[in-house]
C-alpha cells in the first residue's frame, strides 16, 4: 500500500529499521525532517494502475502536469493488458515493448522489475539473461539488464561478510560497459549501498 511504502521510505532516510518505524520508536523531530525533506522530493505511488494502458496514462498526464524525471514498476510480471493474447509470454512481450515506446515518449528512464525462471533458485549458479522469467523480450527491449544475486560464497581477497552482500551483473548495456558490482544490502532498512 502507499502508506507501507510512505514507512519504508521513512525509514531509509532516517536510517533506522522498518520495525523501529512501524513501532513508533522513533524521535519526532527526526520524522519530521524526514517527511519534510521527502515531500521536497516529489515522489508520486500510483497502487491502481494494474494494466499497461493505465499505466501508460497516469504517466503521460504526470508529464504534462507535473514534469516527470523517472517511473519504477514494481514488477513486471504483475502488470496486464486490456489487449487479449494466447499467452503470458505474449502478453509479457506486449508490456515489455510498450513500456520501451513510453521511456522513448516521455523521455524518462523506466526501471522495471522482473522475475526469474524458477529453475535459478534450484540450481547453484549466477542467473543469466535467459534467465528473465517469460520473455526474451524483455532482454531485447531494455537498455540496460541488471542482475541482482545474493552472494553464497566468498570472493577472493573479499573479507567481509557476503551474508549481507549481493551482486549486480550488469549483464546488458547498450551505452556502455558490462561488469559486476557489489552492494551490501541493509535488509532492515531495505537500503543497498
Amino acid at each position: 500500500s502507499k502508506k507501507d511504502l510512505a514507512k519504508r521510505m521513512l525509514s531509509n532516510w532516517m536510517r533506522i529499521s522498518y520495525e523501529t518505524v512501524r513501532s513508533q520508536g522513533y524521535d519526532k523531530a527526526m520524522l519530521d525532517q524526514a517527511k519534510f525533506e521527502l515531500n521536497q522530493a516529489e515522489i508520486y505511488f500510483d497502487t491502481d494502475s494494474y494494466n499497461i494502458e493505465r499505466i501508460a496514462r497516469a504517466c503521460r498526464v504526470h508529464k504534462k502536469r507535473k514534469g516527470l524525471d523517472l517511473v519504477c514498476i514494481d514488477y513486471l510480471q504483475l502488470v496486464t493488458s486490456v489487449e487479449k493474447f494466447k499467452d503470458r509470454r505474449e502478453t509479457v512481450d506486449y508490456i515489455s515493448r510498450s513500456l520501451k515506446l513510453l521511456a522513448l515518449e516521455l523521455n524518462v528512464p523506466i526501471v522495471a522489475l522482473s522475475q526469474f525462471n524458477r529453475s535459478v533458485e534450484k540450481e547453484v549458479r549466477e542467473p543469466e539473461l535467459s534467465d528473465l522469467r517469460e520473455s526474451g523480450a524483455i532482454e531485447q527491449d531494455a537498455s540496460i539488464v541488471i542482475l541482482l544475486h545474493r552472494m553464497k560464497t566468498l570472493p577472493e581477497n573479499y573479507r567481509e561478510n557476503m551474508d549481507w552482500f549481493l551482486k549486480a551483473k550488469i549483464a546488458k548495456n547498450r551505452n556502455g560497459a558490462t561488469g559486476v558490482i557489489f552492494f551490501k544490502f541493509e535488509s532492515d532498512r531495505m537500503r543497498f549501498i
